[in-house]
């Protein structure tokens, strides 16, 4: 058998063995419940970040641009 002809046999014996095994290990990834149990904790923490980028950060980060060049320089150097 040809060299050329033996390497793309290899490909295709590498490529066919890895669609298989993504066929198979793809019906692990279905199965269980999807409820997430821990969705009552993560809506809450959600709900608190997003009050605080509304009360605090964002406005924090408007000001922030409306500070002078040398100002915003001097913070970003502290930090």
């Amino acid at each position: 058998m040809p060299l050329v002809a033996r390497r793309y046999s290899r490909l295709r014996k590498f490529f066919l063995g890895n669609v298989i095994a993504v066929m198979l290990l793809g019906g692990c990834a279905s199965a269980g419940n999807p409820r997430d149990p821990l969705e009552p904790l993560n809506r809450g923490i959600y709900q608190f970040n997003d009050a605080l980028d509304t009360v605090l950060f964002r406005p924090l980060a408007e000001v922030y641009h409306m500070l002078p060049q040398l100002v915003r320089t001097s913070i970003y150097n502290l930090f």
